[in-house]
């Protein structure tokens, strides 16, 4: 379509290694990893199959499988205080 430009998706600031405590949600986790909350929904989509929204608290596995996907090995603890 005319006017329309690409996107380029920096992940250049991704770190290699996260700790994360559940509960998190969407929008933390793209803080977590430097990238816009948008890239997080997108790439939680065409990765992982899996609509979800920026509120959304997401699972050990789906936290883990998101990492991998940005290039970030996550560790995930359970909040003792939850």
């Amino acid at each position: 379509m005319k006017g329309l430009r690409p996107v380029v998706i920096d992940t250049s600031n991704v770190p290699s290694t996260l700790s994360v405590s559940l509960p998190v949600t969407c929008r933390e986790l793209a803080d977590l990893l430097c990238v816009h909350p948008a890239i997080v929904l997108a790439k939680s989509f065409r990765a992982l199959g899996r609509i979800v929204k920026l509120r959304s608290v997401l699972d050990a596995e789906t936290v883990k499988k998101l990492g991998h996907v940005f290039g970030c090995e996550i560790d995930v603890t359970d909040d003792p205080e939850t």
